[in-house]
């Protein structure tokens, strides 16, 4: 399409000429790269895969034909000129904001071209995607260096309770600005795509020429050659009772939304997957998905009849609820550490995040939400409880491990009331030790595996699990 000849038939001499000098100014500018990087242009051009004279045309200024070209080969010229010449990064940053402001000035014009439109659309979309691809990339460096800080300081079970505090609400902050900034890319992405695709009608190689000034008025009405193949070649549509000034102000408002995403975004980097590390004090906010790094996962033994329960609390239906479904990114991190007495965890199974830290004043009476599975609590002492309607018992380290036996274990109970103190067995937790096997039965009737990967138990309890759907 960048060397189609797009007619502009308005009379707009002032908006012509500033854009002319522009284009200008900034073609002589693509002949440097070119220089740079010691081809000529029809080589430069095949090896970027374009034919003969594109290269020629998009360095050659007419002020009849607004020629330009669209921004992957303005990058693509960019990188050849760093890696082949001498041209430094503020010099390539600078060249690719003058052909945004070259697009820009065609697009200020009283009756700017559609595809103009489309190209300067593309052009910004892919210019706040690559921004916030970097900020992105910039955070998630600051995310480990916070990760490494919180397990140093978790391993030290004296004190630094405030900075692991202060660290866990960075994280939490992380996860909600990753959230804000991915929903601003994706809607970057796609309105990039539709640029694309808009200006993919172009692509078959028809040529619609560029006609401005003195030749422009003397096309006619509309400034159009009907001899032309542009005569035959409908603009871009635009919908219905808005201008595309008013399309152009829409996609600048648009970009800027995504900038701002963007400068939030240098706060931080944040993914579900962070507070699968949460301190003791700072189960709050969501459950990250994704694995635990080093730990290994809970396996999923292949499907089997159900096995009935015999003994213990009376077995769920099987009727209550349809198989439930895994979630994504299982196995799932889950950390448990003590609350004091000034809040419970509540864990739900049955949906992504797996917890939230509810806070509670002294004397008052805790009512669990609904659809909630298990509590753990840190009041003299850490104490473990499976609500009732559920189901949950212990597969314990070295005993067989299949999806019947984690259902048996589960319909036989034991985990109704659990408490944590300094120096217990796992005799004394009902099983719950590093490598058992925690299996529960949701209000859903979801089977759920939650294999214990560490656990430190005193007055500081933590316990990292690895949680599962069996069905």
């Amino acid at each position: 399409m960048t060397d189609q000849r797009l007619s502009l038939p308005d009379d707009d001499d002032d908006a012509d000429e500033r854009a002319f000098r522009a284009m200008s100014a900034f073609k002589e500018n693509v002949r440097g790269l070119v220089q740079e990087t010691g081809l000529s242009g029809n080589a430069l051009g095949k090896k970027l895969g374009y034919p003969d004279g594109k290269v020629s045309l998009w360095s050659t200024a007419s002020p009849y034909q607004a020629h330009l070209p669209r921004i992957d080969f303005v990058e693509a010229l960019v990188r050849e000129a760093q890696e082949r010449g001498n041209v430094q990064a503020a010099a390539a940053d600078a060249f690719v904001r003058e052909y945004g402001d070259v697009l820009q000035l065609y697009c200020a014009r009283r009756k700017p071209h559609s595809v103009h439109v489309a190209m300067l659309a593309e052009y910004r979309f892919t210019v706040a995607i690559r921004e916030m691809t970097a900020a992105m990339n910039e955070v998630r460096s600051q995310e480990v260096s916070l990760r490494a800080e919180l397990e140093a300081l978790r391993d030290d079970r004296n004190g630094q309770r405030a900075r692991r505090q202060a660290l866990q609400r960075q994280l939490e902050e992380l996860s909600r600005q990753h959230a804000r900034l991915a929903t601003d890319r994706q809607a970057a992405v796609a309105r990039r795509d539709q640029a694309q695709a808009d200006l993919a009608v172009y692509e078959a190689g028809q040529e619609v020429e560029v006609h401005v000034g003195p030749e422009a008025r003397m096309q006619g009405q509309h400034g159009l050659e009907q001899g032309s193949s542009y005569a035959n070649h409908p603009l871009l549509p635009t919908p219905s009772g808005a201008p595309v000034s008013r399309q152009l102000r829409r996609t600048a408002r648009a970009a800027a939304l995504v900038a701002s995403g963007v400068v939030l975004s240098l706060a931080g980097y944040g993914a579900f997957a962070l507070l699968g590390g949460e301190s003791k004090d700072d189960a709050k906010g969501g459950q990250a998905v994704g694995p635990t790094p080093g730990a290994s996962p809970v396996p999923v033994p292949q499907a089997s009849p159900p096995a009935s329960a015999s003994g213990g609390p009376a077995s769920p239906s099987k009727s209550a609820a349809p198989v439930a479904a895994p979630h994504p990114n299982e196995p799932l991190p889950l950390v448990l550490t003590s609350t004091n007495c000034d809040a419970v965890i509540e864990i739900d199974f049955d949906k992504v995040p797996l917890l939230r830290r509810m806070p509670v004043s002294t004397g008052e009476k805790f009512e669990p939400a609904p659809g909630v599975d298990m509590t753990f609590s840190g009041c003299s002492p850490d104490t473990l409880r499976t609500l009732s309607g559920r189901y949950g018992g212990t597969v314990r380290k070295g005993k067989e491990f299949t999806k019947d036996t984690c259902r048996s274990a589960a319909q036989g109970g034991g985990l109704e009331d659990v408490g944590f103190r300094h120096g217990g067995t796992p005799e004394y937790r009902s099983g719950i030790g590093e490598g058992a096997v925690i299996c529960v039965i949701t209000d859903q009737n979801r089977l759920v595996a939650a294999k214990v990967n560490k656990l430190v138990d005193g007055f500081d309890t933590t316990m990292t699990l690895e949680v599962s759907t069996l069905t």
